[in-house]
């Protein structure tokens, strides 16, 4: 059987964060059992580099700004090169016409989207994990392309599915807590976390910090360390980050690929929107009842906050969160999106 060659198109810096990677990633690990996949990159950090070096995936990074027509015009000539069959895409910079292109190259082309608002859809498949889109918000689409949609489709790195049935323990009263802020936070929301969480009167509880692979402001945290009455601990880049979730009795935590993998844990979690791609937290939220959300960075009060904490407390609440996310993430998006491209790679295999 031939083996069906990918191109992973996707990037991480400081200012996107690393979701992009790190979502195309778990559908690279499953696909490698029986594929060729190769990373293209214009931005990426060094976190990311070390991280797809230990999943022995190859890299090629692009000397040129991402979305751009030279951008184009490489990963056009690395694909003949490689005589790659499909383009994996993941990110904003990617427009119909970037994807148009690739198409009249001859190759097929998988979409991670988000929004559903490009003006025109030729993707063979468009993959949304989204909770709030439908079929109908993609108006026009190619009659071959196939829409992937809903959060049933969430991709889930190995080390995840290896926790897949795991059911969580509920504490009486919650003692540990998580600070997961992305893989980037750009605007420090970390520590503004932190800052409020010391305004809380007697605050005993053993907090993780976790700091993403693209995160420019550890020196920062690390330094508020030393002052802060709470007990902190920072955790950088966890390598096992099932075991992480499953140790806290709740998060707080940013809308991005966290929180679908902690829905997945039955990790009860307050979520904090710090990018506009976040939209799905407030549905998971008040439709699926899997989180609390708290809004957007920027108009959150103290009081709200500290509201919020009251409510985690409640141990049916968060029973009730831990049950509605491992009924929504069941971790079978990996298989469900390799069997739409086995059905697509079935000429390509011999």
């Amino acid at each position: 059987m031939k083996k069906v060659k990918f191109i992973i198109r996707a990037d991480a810096s400081n200012a996107i964060g690393a979701g992009h990677i790190m979502r195309t990633l778990a559908l690279a690990q499953s696909l490698k059992k029986y594929s060729s996949i190769q990373f293209v990159c214009s931005e990426i950090t060094t976190g990311l580099i070390k991280l797809l070096n230990k999943e022995n995936v190859c890299l090629d990074v692009l000397p040129s700004t991402p979305g751009s027509e030279e951008d184009l015009n490489k990963t056009i000539e690395i694909a003949k090169i490689k005589q790659v069959d499909w383009i994996i895409l993941d990110g904003y910079h990617f427009n119909d016409s970037y994807i148009t292109e690739l198409k009249k190259n001859g190759l097929k082309v998988l979409l991670f989207d988000d929004f559903a608002n490009l003006d025109y859809y030729c993707a063979d498949i468009i993959l949304n994990r989204g909770t709030f889109v439908n079929e109908e918000m993609y108006t026009n689409i190619e009659t071959y392309s196939q829409l992937l949609i809903g959060p049933q489709f969430t991709t889930l790195r190995k080390e995840f599915l290896n926790w897949q049935g795991v059911k969580p323990a509920i504490k009486t009263t919650p003692t540990n807590v998580l600070i997961s802020m992305g893989g980037a936070d750009p605007n420090n929301v970390t520590l503004s976390i932190i800052r409020m969480l010391e305004k809380v009167n007697d605050y005993n509880r053993e907090i993780k910090v976790l700091l993403g692979p693209a995160n420019n402001h550890k020196d920062r945290i690390n330094a508020s360390l030393t002052k802060s009455k709470l007990d902190l601990h920072i955790v950088e880049d966890d390598e096992d980050m099932p075991s992480l979730l499953n140790w806290a009795d709740f998060a707080i935590t940013a809308g991005g690929t966290t929180l679908f993998e902690m829905a997945y844990m039955g990790l009860p979690s307050i979520v904090i929107q710090i990018a506009e791609n976040q939209k799905s937290a407030k549905i998971l939220a008040e439709r699926y009842q899997t989180c609390l959300y708290l809004g957007g960075d920027t108009t959150i009060t103290q009081h709200d906050f500290e509201e919020a904490l009251q409510i985690i407390n409640d141990l049916n609440v968060r029973k009730k969160m831990a049950i509605n996310g491992q009924n929504l993430i069941d971790g079978r998006g990996n298989e469900r999106i390799l069997e739409k491209l086995n059905i697509k790679m079935s000429d390509n295999l011999e």
